[in-house]
């Protein structure tokens, strides 16, 4: 496993006398205060990429993409927003594994154990291989990801949730900065 891109970790006192975190990664200062880092510049590119290509399922994740006619970013960019790459994540609405697979998608795509990386990857990514048929956008067949196929009948396209709108462009973001940074080589 390599190293990650260069990081510094300093603990400063702030102007109230309270302790922040300032953490550089790869040029880019990520602020917070001794809890959730809230990054302040761009410069953590080079760590999410470093991160995604760390990730050890990569290689099955460009089977299963190539084998479905899926672009391999994405599916390791959904996978980044749904379970940050937490094989054992749980939703808050119970959805489970890497793709954060309900049980009835699990048992749709023929997946017995949703906290199995590969099973989870190779049932996450055939669902949304359906949903790209199904759908005529990349955004209408996230947002059925996210949502539901239903909920996009009920609203006539993407529904109008805060979440499903941050994860459409969360997705997207990484999966063109994938795109652009990991080496699949």
């Amino acid at each position: 496993m390599s190293t990650p891109p260069f990081f510094i970790l300093m603990i400063l006192p702030s102007p109230t006398m309270r302790f922040k975190e300032l953490l550089i990664i790869g040029g880019a200062v990520v602020v917070g205060a001794l809890g959730p880092l809230f990054v302040i510049t761009e410069g953590s590119n080079m760590y999410q990429a470093w991160e995604a290509e760390q990730f050890e399922e990569r290689a099955y994740v460009s089977q299963i993409a190539d084998s479905l006619g899926l672009d391999r970013n994405l599916v390791l960019a959904v996978i980044k927003v749904e379970s940050n790459f937490d094989s054992h994540a749980i939703s808050y609405k119970g959805a489970k594994g890497l793709m954060q697979l309900c049980d009835g998608t699990a048992r749709e795509v023929g997946v017995d154990d949703a906290f199995d990386p590969q099973q989870n990857i190779r049932g996450g990514s055939a669902y949304l291989a359906g949903l790209l048929q199904r759908f005529s956008t990349l955004d209408e067949a996230l947002a059925a990801y996210n949502a539901g196929p239903e909920r996009l009948k009920e609203y006539g396209g993407v529904p109008p949730f805060p979440r499903t709108n941050s994860f459409l462009k969360d997705v997207k973001r990484f999966k063109k900065l994938y795109a652009e940074r990991v080496d699949w080589d």
